[in-house]
């Protein structure tokens, strides 16, 4: 048997009959890692008739049973009724069974029955909406008896799934959505690192208009208002002869979606590859030449230099020819040079035996020698993104684990990744390292397992194969493979992925002297093996290194199959994909420039005139497709083709890959506009009026203008931050809709309160056009509605382009401080260095609604009637004025604010020629 179902019957007694009129019990049960909620019932003697399948796995077959009491007071807490655990290996062998369970208050009735025969009835919750917790230690013992279910079937009556997190099993505490619990016990502190926490994301108010600092009264909720509040899904199964279903999805009309558009994925012609090909040739020939190193491992990373292996600490982002890499490895090794931890010449030598391996095989091979956590989270995104067939990671260091707060870890234990402090390392040498955004389980010196498991799993690259090797202690489950979902798992596995940790979870991995140096014991016999035998597979590395360095260590593949393991751990890589390395490149390869002529640091990748034409002529070709009308299913349809006649660039028709990114865009600005189509909360024609005008006021002036209409909080935050990459001299950013106000978590907010946007609710967007949420990795702060005031900063923030400006436009209630450009000291305390030239302007303040009324014959938001009507009269307007002119004009609704990285900017013009 490979899963049981257990049916919730009912709750008897549970408390006193005086209180029943006020008592609102749920039920949680957990089996192994699978874990259920019931739906909320009232009174103290109640009828749930709710069944919940169970995978079994090779666990002790404990059932969890918690009982809890929802707080009618105290919004998103719930009371302790009772629990208790009950071994079911005593019923397993004949089914079905009813069990009842003592509890504290009263008792719960329950059947445990084989989903697989025909006998069972009841309503049922599907495996693949089941939550994901640790099993919590027995709290009291089981006090069960048995007999046989009633025979007559139960009338199934519908019921409620969670689709999000569940409720901490803890008296007095409940969970909040996307996995951010103010509950979780904060973990120790690790030997290299402090993990950090979360911060639980709000509930959402509509309109924009604050009831106060309290959340609405409960007497008031209905129970489905009640879960929503919790962000718990009211999904619904469907019981038919004892078979269980999935409901039937809504039948969605092929024109629901955005119409899609005849666009390919970019080509570019042999003229381009040839002038691409020739950077190149020039970058790698200075990047092999000897640099000065500060440092004790000088000779060593020459070394590395000289074979043609490419220093990523040397470059940015935006210096490196865009040529397709096919096979890549990156090597991020840490000898933590002058740090009481340091391994020295260990981790060093180990880079230069694995580059020495990729290179003969074909591989661009890139490193970085102590990486700070930014540095590696920041190019294993990069290069996540840009290789194309196959990218082997490899870590050589320090490993740990910390407590784990996730509840996955069998032992209870999260492994990390320990590189250079990041603080230690600027103090240094007196060089930042690169912003990214807040990301959690990133510390100023580690890397948790469940960050790189997230990025991974939020790229989508289904051609390529990726490699992770970890030469480090406790690298057994690094990545956190071995939690590839399984029956009841709500995750999406990473495609294509093998990891291989050089030790157990339990162990730690070693380093010796092999071969005439210091070298890591996996490294070094790891290369043995594919220098002897080329095409080894990662099934005979497990069989070699259990021979070799059992003594040592024992190695762990994860992977998403297990059928992976069967291929060759180095493919031969085809000459038409092989890059050529320095000392390949000749005269011929720069365009008649001698390699060793080339002495100038590269600059910033320019693209030649041939390059410019042809990127001009696929734009074009790709604008004209765009402007052609498209059949929209949306009561807004007419609007939506007039912007595309305009030009304007409607984002959901695309994918990224169909936008010609070898054209430069230097102007853009992004309309993100929410009319809520459909919803109670709909502001109708006014946000589209909105973007209309801006949208014509931005083409007049020469921007290259792009809009999301009803976007969802991911579709914005995806989109953002294509555009702030893209986007080469200003981007304007402008959102439409409402905007509201929740409880501060940071302690920065002088009102004791944040600003969020408001978009389209994801499940309901999804149900409605049958499109999928596109994925992106978690991010912090961002609901199926919502998107707060810390989010956007943080991205802002992770932007490092001085030469860009930056302006945001949020025509909605609640906005003065919309971005948090006055934040001035960061979360832990530090100051925060601002982004780079950054404007904002809110349409109203903090404690102001935005108004929308009938303005030149038609509804408009007062702010965007009086912005595009100023810009037009006077077009060298700048940010001072346009705050003198509101104050004047529309001061009787409401009063703009402004914040800025630097209050010169204010004296810029707003718009750009």
């Amino acid at each position: 048997m490979s899963r049981i179902k257990v049916s919730l019957i009912s709750g008897n007694s549970l408390m006193s009959a005086r209180v029943a009129p006020v008592c609102d019990p749920f039920v949680v049960l957990k089996l192994g890692t699978t874990k259920y909620i019931s739906t909320t019932k009232r009174g103290v003697n109640v009828k749930w008739n709710e069944g919940f399948i169970f995978n079994l796995g090779s666990y002790q077959p404990i059932l969890r049973v918690e009982c809890f009491d929802k707080d009618r007071i105290k919004i998103g807490k719930a009371d302790n009724i009772g629990s208790t655990e009950i071994d079911l290996s005593p019923y397993l062998h004949s089914l079905p069974q009813t069990v009842t369970a003592q509890l504290k208050w009263g008792t719960l009735t329950l059947t445990i029955s084989d989903p697989d025969s025909s006998a069972h009835f009841g309503n049922t919750q599907l495996p693949s909406q089941a939550m994901q917790t640790q099993a919590r230690p027995p709290q009291q013992s089981t006090q069960a008896t048995t007999s046989k279910p009633a025979s007559a079937a139960q009338k199934p009556s519908p019921s409620t799934q969670p689709a999000n997190k569940p409720p901490t099993p803890q008296a007095d505490s409940f969970g909040y959505a996307d996995g951010d619990v103010t509950t979780a016990e904060q973990p120790s502190q690790p030997q290299w690192g402090i993990h950090q926490g979360k911060r639980p994301p709000p509930p959402f108010r509509k309109g924009g208009k604050r009831k106060g600092k309290r959340p609405p009264r409960p007497h008031k909720l209905t129970h489905e208002q009640w879960l929503k509040l919790q962000n718990i899904d009211l999904s619904q199964t469907v019981q038919l002869h004892g078979s269980i279903f999935a409901a039937p999805p809504t039948e969605v009309d092929p024109e629901d979606a955005p119409p899609p558009v005849n666009i390919q994925t970019e080509q570019i012609t042999k003229a381009e590859q040839d002038e691409i090909q020739k950077r190149w040739a020039k970058f790698v020939a200075y990047m092999a030449k000897p640099f000065n190193y500060d440092s004790k491992y000088k000779k060593q990373l020459q070394q590395l230099d000289a074979m043609g292996a490419l220093n990523l600490e040397r470059v940015k982002r935006d210096h490196i020819p865009p040529i397709t890499i096919n096979y890549c490895c990156a090597l991020f090794f840490c000898p933590y040079e002058d740090l009481p931890h340091t391994l020295d010449l260990g981790p060093v030598n180990d880079a230069i035996t694995m580059a020495e391996l990729f290179i003969s095989r074909g591989f661009t091979v890139v490193y970085v020698c102590d990486a700070t956590p930014k540095e590696y989270y920041i190019w294993m995104n990069w290069l996540l993104e840009n290789v194309e067939k196959e990218f082997v990671s490899y870590f050589s260091g320090h490993g740990t684990q910390i407590k784990d707060t996730t509840g996955k870890e069998a032992d209870g234990l999260s492994e990390v990744m320990v590189f250079y402090n990041e603080k230690t390392k600027f103090k240094n040498t007196g060089k930042s390292n690169d912003k990214i955004q807040a990301v959690q389980g990133i510390t100023d010196e580690t890397v948790e397992d469940t960050v790189m498991f997230d990025l991974i799993a939020g790229k989508d690259y289904n051609d390529t194969r990726i490699v992770l090797l970890s030469d480090c202690c406790h690298s057994g489950t690094m990545f956190n493979m071995d939690q590839v979902p399984e029956g009841g798992h709500l995750m999406t596995p990473p495609f294509n992925v093998v990891c291989v940790g050089s030790a157990q979870d339990s162990q730690t991995a070693k380093q010796t002297v092999l071969g005439g140096k210091e070298s890591g014991v996996f490294t070094y016999n790891f290369c043995q093996l594919l220098k002897q035998k080329p095409l080894s597979t990662f099934l005979d590395l497990k069989s070699y290194m259990g021979s070799q360095i059992k003594k040592y260590q024992t190695i762990q593949l994860t992977g998403s199959s297990a059928a992976l393991y069967r291929e060759p751990i180095l493919p031969n890589v085809p000459a038409g994909d092989r890059i050529k390395f320095a000392h390949e490149v000749t005269a011929q390869d720069t365009g008649g420039i001698p390699p060793t002529a080339i002495v100038e640091a590269p600059k910033a990748d320019e693209q030649s005139e041939i390059e410019k034409q042809e990127a001009k002529k696929r734009w074009d070709a790709f604008q004209a497709e765009m402007k052609k009308p498209a059949n929209y299913n949306s009561k807004y349809k007419k609007q939506l083709q007039e912007l595309d006649a305009m030009g304007a660039i409607n984002l959901e028709r695309l994918t990224k890959e169909q936008i010609p990114t070898s054209f430069r865009i230097n102007y853009s600005a992004g309309l993100f506009f929410c009319p809520y189509e459909d919803l109670p909360h709909t502001l109708d024609l006014g946000p589209v009026n909105d973007a209309i005008e801006y949208a014509k006021l931005f083409i007049e002036r020469g921007y290259t203008v792009c809009y999301l209409c009803d976007a969802t909080p991911l579709e914005y935050y995806k989109w953002v931050d294509w555009l702030l990459e893209n986007t080469e001299k200003e981007f304007i950013s402008i959102f439409s809709g409402h905007g509201t106000q929740i409880p501060d978590t940071t302690g920065r907010e002088a009102d004791g309160l944040s600003e969020v946007m408001v978009f389209y609710n994801s499940k309901k967007k999804k149900r409605a056009t049958g499109t999928a949420v596109p994925k992106i990795d978690p991010v912090s702060g961002i609901t199926e509605e919502t998107v707060e005031d810390t989010v956007m900063f943080d991205l802002i923030s992770s932007k490092d382009y001085p030469e860009m400006r930056s302006v945001f436009l949020t025509d909605c209630c609640h906005s003065g401080s919309m971005f948090n450009m006055e934040y001035t000291i960061g979360e832990d305390g530090e100051p925060i260095t601002p982004p780079y030239n950054v404007i904002c302007v809110g349409s109203a303040q903090d404690n102001q609604t935005a108004k929308q009324t009938m303005l030149g014959g038609k509804e408009i938001g007062v702010f965007t009637y009086n912005f595009t009507k100023l810009i037009r009269e006077k077009p060298k307007t700048t940010f001072n004025d346009l705050k003198t002119y509101m104050d004047k004009t529309i001061k009787k609704y409401q009063t703009i604010v402004l914040s800025a990285s630097a209050e010169a900017l204010y004296d810029d013009p707003i718009l750009m020629d």
